[in-house]
């Protein structure tokens, strides 16, 4: 079956992705969407401190009785507030690693965090380790039950995942992302020799897949965005299948890959993401055709974090 639905939930906490024209939905819709997608057996959700409301969002239906078989995973907090230097003392940064836990405790209404990630990969070594010594006495008192990061880069992923205390892993990945290929396979041995969850965020790179528009490739810098389209639209040609469908297929059909994280703000989407999670992932032969064939995008275009939004 591929890898399961994990419900992103960053929309319900602000307004968030590039192709997104609904906007924040109001705390009952939000509520309503999380009821259903629970009943339907979507138990992981993701969110991080850094996700405006969204902690608080989820906390305030967390509380009842139904939710007890939900896994939440959140994120340290990006600790913007600490510039990376010799300078900054360790007593500040673990005020702030507290400040960040506690907060999201709160939020969430739970005395323990069963999956905290690294918002920022380069924490793990920042400040001489101050962050990651911190958030290990979290899990030696059981106050944490699995540590990870949340990496943006091959190269991170790379500095990371041979971490013995990392125990889950999150990273952005799509059908056209290939600025994997070469670190995959450290992560695949990885898993083999020990205990490892990998999630991928970004299936449909903030929904560019989902809508597969020109005018939302040129909007972010895409120079010739009709040609992306062509390519897609020539996938979907020969699979059969709409892009969107074949964006999870490909995602799903990773042997890395445990969950695909999918943000979602209305029960539209919900019900349509359940839908494509039901269907067969691409086999051997199909994963091979789409890395051969698809549109070739520059590296810049395929990370978020650099993307110059036009027209704004």
């Amino acid at each position: 079956m591929g890898a399961k639905l994990v419900l992103g939930t960053a929309q319900l906490g602000m307004r968030y992705g590039v192709a997104n024209s609904v906007g924040r939905p109001t705390q009952d819709q939000a509520s309503t969407l999380l009821r259903s997608a629970a009943a339907a057996g979507v138990s992981e959700w993701d969110t991080a401190r850094a996700y405006g409301d969204s902690e608080n969002v989820l906390g305030a239906v967390l509380k009842e009785a139904w939710a007890s078989g939900v896994h939440v995973i959140t994120k340290l907090s990006p600790l913007a507030g600490l510039l990376v230097t010799d300078e900054v003392g360790e007593p500040d940064v673990v005020a702030l690693v507290d400040g960040s836990i506690a907060s999201s405790m709160a939020a969430l209404g739970a005395n323990r965090l069963e999956t905290l990630l690294l918002h920022r990969a380069d924490h793990v070594s920042a400040w001489h380790g101050a962050v990651w010594r911190r958030l290990l006495d979290y899990v030696k008192r059981g106050d944490i039950g699995t540590l990870g990061v949340s990496v943006q880069s091959p190269g991170e992923l790379l500095e990371v995942v041979r971490i013995p205390e990392v125990g889950h892993v999150q990273l952005p990945f799509n059908l056209l992302d290939w600025r994997w290929d070469d670190a995959l396979p450290s992560l695949v041995a990885e898993r083999k020799n020990r205990a490892l969850v990998v999630h991928v965020r970004s299936a449909f790179l903030q929904g560019l897949l989902a809508q597969n528009q020109s005018e939302l490739w040129a909007k972010i810098g895409v120079r010739d965005a009709d040609a992306v389209v062509a390519g897609l639209c020539g996938l979907e040609d020969h699979f059969g299948r709409d892009v969107r469908d074949l964006a999870l297929a490909f995602v799903r059909a990773q042997d890395w890959c445990d969950g695909v994280v999918v943000g979602m703000e209305t029960m539209s989407q919900l019900a349509a993401n359940l839908d494509l999670f039901s269907r067969s992932v691409l086999d051997a032969d199909g994963l091979c055709f789409v890395a051969a064939n698809r549109p070739m995008i520059p590296a810049p275009y395929l990370d978020p974090a650099k993307w110059r939004i036009m027209n704004e």
